[in-house]
């Protein structure tokens, strides 16, 4: 329920999900637009549309349709009970409406909900790539006062030399992944959000939180279990297949979706490439069961790795 203090703003963004909800199947895709297909021959490209069209339930195309899985709950534990306060950051006037939207999309999704928290952290506007804005809170002086988790991350290069030797590769992203993971009751409230239309708190764990990478990836861990031997790995929430055959291909992707389908986890479509013959994963270009480093994307890619 949105709060009387945010008005409902941009309707048409609203009418674009009522319009997901109520088609016909709010899960329908036309994947022949989505996904480069040209690689795959009529017998090939037959098998994976009918297989990613028994698994549709297991993309989403909105926070509408967005997973919420508990398998594991994000918890956070301080070196001390002294709440973090923070005023809300200035918003400018002509982003003011945008702020709004983004909170109401937040509310509506269940993502967010009203607080009374002692703690609160100061949000902002980022604009991404496509000109569009995602609202982030700052919580660096929440993180400060977190206690490390030292869950460990894949080694990248064990995961790129599993990658060898394959000719068909699927890459999957999730949808707001962090999204996707509930916040533990116990620390909710830790995440409070000011803005000047009221005080919220996530109920999923938010992006720019400390251990939120580790987090999830112990969730995956959990979920993807026991599938390293059928070349199947994930980092953070990118999952990768390789297989040497279509039809080792097409088994692997459907275990891996029955896997999401169970832990109530969902894909964006967008960001995913199924049975390619070539693919670019974590700095690193496959083709032809050769591996091909890129030094600038491998650059790039350690400096985002998230501190543990």
């Amino acid at each position: 329920m949105l709060l009387a203090s945010v008005e409902p703003v941009y309707e048409d963004s609203r009418e674009e999900y009522i319009n997901v909800i109520n088609s016909n199947d709010k899960n329908d895709i036309n994947w022949e637009e989505k996904l480069n297909l040209d690689n795959l021959g009529g017998e090939e490209r037959a098998k994976l549309l009918s297989l990613l069209n028994k698994y549709k339930s297991v993309f989403a195309q909105s926070l509408k349709d967005l997973g919420s899985c508990d398998i594991v709950q994000h918890e956070i534990n301080l070196t001390d009970n002294l709440p973090v306060r923070q005023k809300p950051y200035r918003v400018p006037y002509a982003l003011k409406d945008e702020m709004k939207k983004q909170i109401n999309t937040l509310l509506d999704a269940g993502i967010i909900q009203p607080s009374s928290s002692a703690y609160s952290a100061p949000v902002m506007l980022v604009k991404k790539a496509d000109g569009s804005h995602r609202l982030v809170a700052d919580l660096r002086k929440l993180n400060e006062k977190t206690i490390p988790d030292n869950f460990p991350l894949p080694n990248l290069t064990e995961m790129v030399d599993m990658l060898s030797g394959a000719k068909y590769f699927s890459s999957m992203d999730l949808t707001s992944g962090f999204h996707q993971l509930k916040m533990h009751p116990s620390s909710a409230h830790l995440t409070g959000i000011s803005t000047e239309f009221g005080l919220f708190e996530y109920t999923r764990m938010p992006f720019g939180l400390r251990n939120a990478s580790s987090s999830f990836q112990r969730l995956m861990s959990i979920v993807l279990a026991g599938l390293s031997e059928l070349q199947v790995s994930v980092y953070i929430d990118d999952v990768i297949i390789a297989s040497k055959s279509i039809s080792e291909h097409i088994e692997r992707l459907e275990i891996v979706f029955q896997r999401l389908t169970t832990a109530n986890l969902k894909l964006k479509p967008s960001k995913c490439s199924f049975m390619q013959k070539q693919i670019t994963y974590l700095g690193h270009t496959v083709k032809e069961g050769m591996v091909l480093s890129d030094s600038r994307n491998l650059d790039s890619i350690r400096k985002a790795l998230p501190k543990i």
